[in-house]
């Protein structure tokens, strides 16, 4: 049979070849849809997964994670159930993520290990997002390791303005006046200076709330050695 399609010149490429392929007939699938990850339509995504076996798939991350969950499927399947798979999946959606094992830390048990997410994005966590994390993690890991417990890390930069200032003064009066006296005054001044730097976290949901309060005291000391001379 001929993969020629007899529909009417007026109709579309993309018709014709889906005529051809519903007559049984061998055609080039991939005329009929755009299968690059970095070009496909968006609506198509999860189906182009589901095509190349994507293993995780979350419609929390952002397209671009997606496209290159897609894009590096076969890669991570390679690596699968090692370190390196759950590193590399942080790096493709674009997270910083730090891996402890239980040899690296006396709290673990063993085969057990834990994950620190930092929010370098500033853009906060859902508890939905935070649960495909953990399903990231089950999906990757290795099938004996157990993950005990995903930790966030909010890093939060501030910057702290003091202003101070510290008047004094001596005044010495003698009677009777007399000329030509020198008083020579030799003295100990310190100043004490305290500061108090809190920061208060919020955490969503709010059934979960936590508020993490940091204070922070600053104490400075001067000790400055005065020494008057006077002449009357």
């Amino acid at each position: 049979m001929s993969s020629i399609s007899l529909l009417p010149n007026s109709e579309s490429q993309s018709i014709k070849n889906r005529d051809v392929a519903y007559r049984g007939e061998i055609v080039d699938y991939s005329s009929l849809v755009d299968i690059n990850p970095y070009t496909c339509e968006t609506e198509l995504l999860p189906y182009l997964a589901q095509n190349l076996q994507v293993l995780f798939w979350s419609k929390f991350l952002s397209e671009d994670d997606q496209r290159r969950l897609i894009a590096n499927s076969r890669y991570l399947h390679r690596h699968l159930g090692t370190p390196f798979a759950i590193k590399k999946i942080f790096e493709l959606i674009e997270r910083k993520a730090e891996l402890v094992e239980w040899f690296e830390s006396d709290r673990l048990e063993p085969y057990h290990f834990l994950v620190k997410i930092f929010d370098e994005k500033k853009e906060g966590f859902s508890q939905e997002l935070i649960e495909s994390f953990e399903q990231l993690l089950e999906t990757y890991k290795n099938v004996r390791s157990v993950l005990d417990e995903i930790g966030i890390v909010i890093e939060i930069d501030s910057k702290l303005v003091c202003l101070q200032q510290c008047s004094f003064g001596e005044r010495i009066v003698l009677y009777p006046k007399r000329e030509d006296i020198d008083i020579s005054n030799h003295g100990d001044i310190s100043l004490y200076s305290n500061c108090i730097d809190a920061e208060i976290v919020h955490i969503l949901p709010r059934n979960k709330e936590i508020n993490i309060s940091k204070a922070k005291e600053l104490t400075t000391v001067f000790a400055l050695e005065i020494l008057e001379k006077t002449t009357i």
